[in-house]
């Protein structure tokens, strides 16, 4: 219970909305990809990912290293398309139903640094999937993108 309320006290802190925010791991992951990632280990993922079995290995909330590379590491342009051309799963869903593509737009809404709007463009070219409803209100990525008034959002989505 005092995980809860330190997570629950941190994300008030940092004015995060506990409404809005996605399911946060409940532990420690026993891939040694997101290990690698939860460690700010970047140049060992890239090369493990090179040669890892499962490029589509999922953590403890269901995300897929394409998840959190988007999530945490949006400045890193070349090793999403690293991820992309090894033949990750571009419209995998966690268990909020986010696809990376959706989570890019969540967290563009969130932080509004513009950080995300290279992914989005990326996984737009690389054909994700655009139509996948979130859980559980069903929203695509383009409804999201209107909702949340990103004009500029949508205008790459629909392009």
């Amino acid at each position: 219970m005092g995980r809860i309320v330190l997570l629950l006290s941190l994300t008030l802190a940092l004015g995060i909305s506990v409404q809005a925010a996605p399911a946060i791991a409940t532990g420690p992951s026993t891939d040694i990809g997101f290990q690698l990632l939860e460690k700010n280990r970047i140049q060992d993922f890239t090369q493990y990912v090179e040669h890892a079995q499962n490029i589509n290995a999922r953590n403890s909330v269901g995300g897929s290293y394409l998840h959190e590379v988007t999530r945490s590491y949006p400045e890193n342009i070349a090793l999403i398309r690293r991820l992309i051309e090894l033949g990750v799963d571009l419209n995998a869903q966690d268990t909020n139903g986010f696809t990376a593509l959706f989570e890019a737009i969540f967290y563009e809404k969130m932080f509004s640094d513009s950080k995300r709007l290279p992914v989005i463009d990326l996984l737009i070219q690389a054909k994700a999937n655009l139509d996948i409803p979130e859980v559980p209100y069903g929203w695509t990525s383009l409804y999201y993108a209107a909702w949340i008034n990103r004009s500029d959002i949508v205008e790459r989505l629909v392009a």
